[in-house]
């Protein structure tokens, strides 16, 4: 086949002139980058943290791991100090890991060492913890609205709640007005450390929630009877309420709302499975699944973090997670 030169110059030239102009406009481009820094206290980072920084609009989203809460605060100070202070709102930190208590002492640790107050987008969502239970509390909350009720002066418990989950959940339901007990269920805790996490717990965060160790299914049943939502936040695949409990439950205090948040078999309150979205799950109980909370919590997990990637500062915590939710459920 006969190659016309003239042509042949022309493409090269055109091409030559392409790839000219695409350099140009990458050396153009001095646009502020919006940086997520992930600062966990786990060995590893969680890809589902990663993929929804990426999904909420940051240009890139750097990791470091296993540190403790010194390490941690020292990795803040250096972020913090690495940009003006008219371009913080360019850096975002995330501090995570599944250690609640090692969340938040970095937190503290580097609040003070900034001289009490930062002015720097910070999310705290330990191991998807805050986000989570924000998303839990707000959908139950809305279940009641539409029955024509409040959490307000409800009795909530929480079964596995001394976990981040349970603890968060518990706060905002504590917030709301209702009497929420949390229940250790692992018989390796003994009461006076149940007594001492719940004191702590309630004066650092300024509630007045209730707590009871209650290693048997007896027991837990036996409370159970006049509670008017039960939500499981305990470890996966250990079930705290089973098939014969939730039959007596059925029989003799009908009308409870159940919520687990667990995926993995057996589930911690027997009939609910991973979909449950208010059906019966047994006569007269009803039930939610994991999947159900799961999708309010992915939106309301991208929507934080694209709220820090906008501000100029601010703390964007379980507090405004719960705001977050709320309006994403279309409720006040």
């Amino acid at each position: 086949m006969q190659i016309d030169e003239n042509i042949y110059k022309k493409v090269m030239l055109q091409n030559n002139l392409n790839n000219c102009s695409e350099t140009i406009l990458k050396i153009k481009d001095k646009r502020k980058k919006y940086l997520l820094f992930m600062i966990d206290t786990d060995p590893k980072a969680s890809p589902f943290d990663i993929n929804m920084a990426y999904e909420s609009g940051y240009d890139m989203c750097v990791h470091f791991a296993g540190l403790t809460p010194e390490q941690a605060m020292g990795f803040m100070l250096d972020l913090y100090y690495a940009r003006s202070e008219k371009n913080h709102k360019y850096t975002t930190m995330f501090l995570n890991g599944k250690d609640f208590d090692k969340v938040y002492d970095a937190f503290h640790k580097a609040k003070i060492a900034m001289g009490g107050d930062i002015r720097i987008p910070l999310v705290i969502d330990p191991r998807g913890a805050a986000t989570t239970a924000a998303s839990l509390v707000a959908k139950m909350k809305n279940v009641f609205l539409q029955k024509g009720e409040q959490l307000k002066n409800q009795k909530i418990t929480i079964l596995g709640g001394t976990g981040p989950v349970g603890r968060i959940a518990g706060a905002l339901c504590n917030r709301e007005g209702a009497d929420t007990y949390i229940i250790e269920t692992w018989d390796q805790r003994n009461q006076e450390w149940l007594d001492n996490f719940i004191h702590k717990f309630n004066q650092e965060y300024d509630v007045a929630l209730k707590s009871l160790l209650l290693t048997n299914e007896t027991k837990r049943l036996e409370h159970c009877m006049d509670t008017d939502l039960i939500i499981s936040c305990g470890a996966a695949g250990i079930e705290l309420l089973g098939t014969n409990s939730m039959e007596i439950l059925s029989q003799k205090a009908p009308g409870k709302q159940c919520v687990d948040i667990n995926l993995v078999p057996p589930p911690g309150i027997n009939g609910i499975k991973p979909d449950s979205d208010g059906g019966e799950i047994f006569p007269g109980i009803y039930g939610y699944g994991p999947l159900n909370i799961g999708q309010i919590k992915f939106q309301t997990e991208i929507a934080i973090l694209e709220e820090a990637r906008k501000a100029e500062y601010g703390i964007f915590d379980f507090n405004r997670a719960y705001e977050i939710a709320k309006k994403m459920i279309k409720i006040d």
